[in-house]
This record gives C-alpha cells, sequence and structure tokens, in this order.
C-alpha cells in the first residue's frame, strides 16, 4: 500500500491508502493533485524523558512524514517519575488484594513504594 495526500491551497485536504499496483486509480490521483506520501520510520524515544510528534510537509511534488522529537521539561519528567511510582504499586496491591498472606505483600510494595521514593529525591541532589 501507498499513501497519497490530496493537496489544495499547498495544504493536506484528506489522505487515501492506494494498493501500490493500481496502474489505474494512481494516475487519476495524481491529476486530482493526490502527491505521494514519502513515510518514514517511527524513531525510538524514551517514553519518560521524550514527546514524540509527527507532522507533514507539502513540497513540489510530494508529502513528507516529519517526525520531531522534544525533551520533557525536569519538572514534568519528575512529575511522570513519581506518578509512575504511585501507579506501579497500586497495580502491584491489586494483584496481590485477595492472596492469602496479603497483609505481608502489601506492607513489601509500599516499603519498596518508599524506597523508590527516596531514591528518586536523591537523585535530584
Amino acid at each position: 500500500m501507498k499513501k497519497y495526500a490530496l493537496v489544495q491551497d499547498n495544504k493536506i485536504v484528506k489522505f487515501r491508502n492506494v494498493d501500490e499496483s493500481d496502474y489505474i486509480l494512481i494516475p487519476k490521483l495524481v491529476a486530482h493533485n493526490y502527491f505521494l506520501v514519502e513515510e518514514t520510520i517511527q524513531p525510538e524515544i524514551d517514553q519518560l524523558t521524550q514527546i514524540l510528534t509527527d507532522s507533514y510537509e507539502v513540497l513540489k511534488d510530494k508529502v513528507e512524514h516529519r517526525w520531531t522529537i522534544t525533551t520533557r521539561s525536569v519538572e514534568e519528567v519528575q512529575t511522570l517519575k513519581e506518578e509512575k511510582i504511585n501507579q506501579d504499586a497500586i497495580d502491584q496491591i491489586k494483584q496481590v488484594w485477595d492472596d492469602v498472606g496479603w497483609e505481608e505483600k502489601v506492607i513489601s510494595i509500599i516499603e519498596k513504594k518508599y524506597v523508590d521514593e527516596a531514591v528518586l529525591i536523591a537523585k535530584e541532589k
């Protein structure tokens, strides 16, 4: 499959996926101002510290798919780390809630949460 973009006034109006062996439809699309979209591979990122966005740039005879990696602020990363520590603890407690000896397991999870938070605070300094 190939992706084509309908371009009007140098702006993308819509996309259309076409079987690349469709030699009848492709020339019709091109005649009606559809440009071939040049796709790029999505880059790997660190979900905690980076944000990935994509955009399309209309060029003279094609459309290019572009990726942008933005680094999150230190404050945002800190907040996300804290939320992850809390969510991990909640998820672990949910898993053991109905187990025999759940009280000890929950206490262990909570202790680990406080250790993780202490490590996070120590890394900040």
